[in-house]
């Protein structure tokens, strides 16, 4: 069953960046199509138990970093007439993020060395 989550998460994430996947179909072998589409149903029980949700509000100022790869994120539905919703979004890599992080450490330790 684990391997069968697996294909899909991958299937249906390859189909997501489409951003036509209800309008494809989920291309798998028929020999495991049952199995799959029960893998598919525990999923979709998984992520909708709250035990397996982070729910956080966030205000003016926060920020929030996530990693696509790593977590499933989404947004509560949104009132307009309650006020104003302000996103931005930006993205970036993992290696720019750890690129960035080594010239910091690398800068700071000049400074200490110089001092």
């Amino acid at each position: 069953m684990k391997n069968l989550l697996k294909q899909v998460w991958h299937s249906r994430r390859r189909i997501d960046s489409t951003l036509s996947w209800l309008r494809e179909p989920l291309r798998v072998d028929v020999a495991v199509t049952s199995h799959l589409y029960a893998a598919y149903r525990l999923y979709s029980q998984l992520k909708a138990e709250r035990s397996n949700q982070v729910k956080r509000k966030l205000v003016e100022g926060d920020v929030a970093f996530v990693n696509n790869r790593r977590v499933l994120h989404g947004r509560r539905g949104f009132n307009a007439a309650s006020g104003l919703r302000h996103i931005r979004t930006c993205y970036g890599e993992l290696e720019e993020l750890h690129s960035s992080i080594r010239m910091i450490e690398r800068r700071r330790e000049v400074r200490l060395h110089t001092q």
